[in-house]
């Protein structure tokens, strides 16, 4: 699907890269934007944990 054609495709295209440069290059600019219209979050793994919660 070309995201040009799908406004959800671009949102989560978005929200994943803002995720992407917060975490991995330290540039937090974009996530604040998405963090502020955040409604729930849950932490799925815990730094260094490589497998899933039991």
């Amino acid at each position: 699907m070309d995201s040009r054609e799908s406004y959800g495709l671009q949102a989560a295209d978005f929200v994943t890269n803002a995720l992407f440069r917060a975490r991995e290059r330290g540039d937090w600019s974009l996530w604040n934007v998405v963090r502020e219209n955040v409604v729930m979050s849950q932490k799925l793994y815990e730094v260094g944990q490589t497998e899933k919660p039991t």
